[in-house]
C-alpha cells in the first residue's frame, strides 16, 4: 500500500508483516484470536464462525480453525518443553490428574504446577505408564506434592509431600462418617493454624525486605 503525504509529498509505503505472504490470507491475531475462543473459552467451532461472521462479516470454516489450532500447537512445542524444563528444575511441584473424554474414550490429563509454571499432558493411562511417557516426574528430584496415589509413591528419585487439600478432605470424610472422630476436625485447624502462620509470617518477611530496599534507595 502506497500513500502520498498531503503535506509535504513524500511517497510512503507501508510494509506488510513478515507472516503476511499470500494477496488474501487471515493474520495472526485473527488466528490467535479463534484459538483464544476455542481454547480457553471452549466456544464450539460453530459459534466461532458465527462470532467473526457478525463482528468482522468474515465467515471462516470450521476446517480453517481447527487448522489454526494445530499451528499454534506446533508453535508452542518448544515453550511447553521449556516449561517442563523449569518445572524439573523447581524445588517444589504440585502434580494431579484428573479424567477428561476424549472421542468418547476416558483418558488423563496430567499436570505439574507451581504458583508460576503450569504443564498439561494428555495420556490414555492414569498412572507409571503415563507419567514415564510425559517424562516429568522421573526426571524430578524436589519436592513432590500430591494425593499421595500409589503410582506417584515409585518414584524415589524425589522426595514427597501430601498435598494439604487432599489431607483437609479426607479429614472431613473422616468425620462426617463418624462424629466420634474429634480430633479429625482438631487436626483441620491445626492444619489451617499452621498455614496461616507461614502465610503471615511469609508476608511480614516481605515488607520487612521492602521496607529495608526503600530505606537503602532513599539514603
Amino acid at each position: 500500500m502506497e500513500k502520498f503525504c498531503p503535506h509535504c509529498g513524500t511517497k510512503n509505503k507501508g510494509v506488510f508483516p513478515d507472516d503476511v505472504q499470500n494477496p488474501v490470507q487471515y493474520g495472526s491475531e485473527f488466528k490467535a484470536l479463534a484459538s483464544y475462543l476455542n481454547q480457553y473459552q471452549l466456544l464450539p467451532y460453530d459459534r466461532i464462525c458465527d462470532f467473526f461472521e457478525d463482528i468482522v462479516d468474515i465467515r471462516p470454516s470450521e476446517a480453517t480453525i481447527i487448522s489454526f489450532n494445530n499451528s499454534l500447537y506446533n508453535e508452542l512445542e518448544t515453550v511447553e518443553e521449556k516449561i517442563k524444563q523449569l518445572l524439573i528444575e523447581s524445588p517444589v511441584v504440585n502434580f494431579d490428574e484428573t479424567g477428561l473424554s476424549v472421542k468418547g474414550k476416558t483418558n488423563w490429563v496430567h499436570s505439574g504446577s507451581t504458583d508460576k509454571l503450569t504443564y498439561y499432558a494428555i495420556h490414555p493411562k492414569r498412572g507409571g505408564k503415563a507419567m514415564d511417557e510425559i517424562g516429568l516426574l522421573p526426571e524430578y528430584q524436589g519436592i513432590a506434592v500430591h494425593d499421595f496415589w500409589k503410582a506417584y509413591l515409585n518414584y524415589d528419585n524425589c522426595q514427597h509431600s501430601l498435598c494439604n487439600a487432599h489431607l483437609l478432605r479426607e479429614l472431613t470424610g473422616i468425620f462426617e462418617n463418624d462424629q466420634k472422630q474429634k480430633w479429625a476436625p482438631e487436626m483441620i485447624a491445626l492444619l489451617c493454624e499452621i498455614k496461616n502462620t507461614v502465610d503471615q509470617s511469609k508476608a511480614n518477611t516481605d515488607r520487612t525486605s521492602l521496607t529495608s530496599q526503600s530505606q537503602k534507595f532513599t539514603r
